[in-house]
């Protein structure tokens, strides 16, 4: 099939949701400005039901809202049977009490979603090329086909990106279910001529759209449909990765990525070889299921995770200075536990512990002793998503991730630096202006996901490592194949 003339970079975000537009033909990307968002390039990834049974997606609505639905992307990412099917115990508490998602399940809340941030997509767009002198002529389906006043035929992509992690089994199973609520909530905007007959749907209405729409997908449609719709799925951490690569400023040799999510931090250890093949070589990445949802609930004095709860935390942190932050003890206490500390009865539950452990089981045993925590070790791990504007404290033991040298979480050590990512900021080719480069870290995987062409995406080909019991499997990512369609409104399982 003929590559799209323009690639949308949809990240879809448990607490924020990013969309990057790029045009081929200009070379130019340009993030997607949210109507009546306190953030323009934000989307709030939060559903709000009202009392006349039709939703609102996005701001926060307050009292005018009957209920709120947040967190709908990560509870359906982190699904428990993936976990059965790859050793998980059935006893283990969920993380996302699927309970909350009631009378609805995330997956059917996630399809909804994504059927708005199309329908707005195409707005902006249709806005946009309405105040260019060239403007539409017409533009066919939801992101269909139409023609320019220089009969350029106008055709859209999707990427979007899921979290990752050295399990092939897991990543098989969520991209596949990924594929399929991507798909039905293309099919589902395609049923609406703009966002505002959308919004004036009831939610009755349109389960039963969508309904009607998965029992039309067939095991044996569904890679069709992906391929006419040009829907693809592509791991968050090689999106960030790829964007990095095209900037020009990211040097040869061994490097860290770390994206600190709303519900989890995608972690990568790679060399970066310019003019190679391939240019970038994997050596770990996983996906690490603490975000900036858990920082929030150790904060409010939680271990589990409260959509209202967090909401409260996040407010009061963004209405603290630098100096209160510095001088608060509640926050520095549970900053410690998210990055650096075990909490009782909760082994491992702090992101550094985590990380070292990838790095120690993905990424040292495939090199002579010592060489991987010399080679990182001397690099810095690049800082990027929503948790890259937490306050961070000013200590230095909190700004650093220890690399061991003997294969163990003891033994002769290396600190590689964490740094923000804004020295890769982007200098041109991307709108609007630079009223976007504040807020570059957390829409840097959106910027990254327009990058990914289908002739280019060699990142699914590329090998993970699993673990064993002796030394890592090197498995190679699932290819695009395969699909299989998941219903999205089985309740899923909840412990007595």
């Amino acid at each position: 099939m003929t590559p799209p003339t323009h690639v949308i970079g949809l990240d879809f975000g448990t607490a924020f949701t990013k969309v990057c537009v790029f045009h081929r033909r200009s070379d130019i990307r340009r993030f997607i400005s949210w109507e009546n968002e306190a953030e323009p390039f934000l989307l709030p990834s939060q559903i709000h039901r009202l009392p006349d049974d039709t939703l609102r997606y996005g701001r926060r609505m307050g009292e005018s809202a009957g209920k709120t639905f947040g967190l709908f992307k990560m509870a359906a990412a982190e699904d428990e049977e993936f976990r059965m099917a790859t050793g998980f115990n059935p006893a283990t508490r969920f993380v996302y009490d699927p309970v909350q998602y009631r009378p609805f399940t995330p997956e059917l809340l996630s399809v909804l979603y994504l059927s708005f941030v199309l329908l707005e997509v195409r707005a902006n767009f249709l806005k946009k090329q309405a105040e260019k002198p060239r403007t539409l002529a017409k533009i066919g389906g939801l992101l269909g086909m139409g023609t320019d006043r220089e009969a350029e035929e106008i055709t859209f992509g999707v990427n979007i990106g899921v979290p990752t992690e050295c399990s092939k089994k897991v990543n098989q199973l969520r991209r596949q279910k990924f594929e399929t609520m991507l798909c039905m909530a293309y099919e589902l905007a395609e049923q609406f001529s703009t966002k505002e007959i959308y919004l004036r749907e009831t939610a009755t209405s349109l389960t039963s759209r969508v309904r009607k729409l998965l029992a039309e997908i067939t095991h044996q449609n569904l890679a069709q449909k992906l391929e006419r719709y040009r829907l693809r799925v592509y791991p968050e951490s090689a999106a960030g990765i790829h964007f990095l690569t095209q900037t020009g400023k990211l040097p040869a040799g061994y490097h860290a990525t770390l994206d600190i999510g709303g519900g989890s931090s995608d972690v990568a250890f790679f060399r970066y070889n310019p003019g190679g093949t391939p240019a970038v070589q994997y050596y770990g990445s996983d996906s690490v299921m603490l975000g900036t949802s858990n920082f929030y609930a150790l904060l409010k004095g939680n271990i589990s995770i409260d959509f209202v709860s967090i909401q409260e935390a996040e407010v009061w942190v963004r209405a603290q200075t630098p100096q209160e932050i510095e001088q608060n003890d509640d926050y520095l206490k549970a900053f410690r536990k998210f990055f650096a500390l075990n909490l009782p009865g909760h082994p491992e539950v702090n992101l550094r512990t985590r990380i070292k452990r990838i790095f120690l089981a993905q990424v040292y045993r495939q090199f002579p002793k010592g060489d991987a925590t010399r080679l990182f070790g001397r690099s810095q791990c690049l800082l990027f998503g929503g948790g890259a504007f937490l306050p961070w404290p000013n200590d230095s033991d909190l700004r650093s991730i220890t690399l061991n040298d003997a294969g163990t979480i003891s033994g002769p050590q290396n600190l590689i630096e964490l740094r923000r990512i804004q020295d890769y900021t982007p200098t041109a080719n991307i709108e609007p202006d630079t009223l976007w480069k504040e807020r570059f870290p957390i829409l840097a995987v959106s910027l990254g996901l327009s990058f990914v062409l289908s002739e280019n995406a060699y990142f699914w080909q590329e090998a993970t490592t699993v673990l064993s019991p002796d030394k890592p499997t090197l498995v190679p990512h699932p290819a695009n194949t395969d699909c299989y369609v998941y219903d999205v409104f089985k309740q899923r399982l909840k412990e007595d």
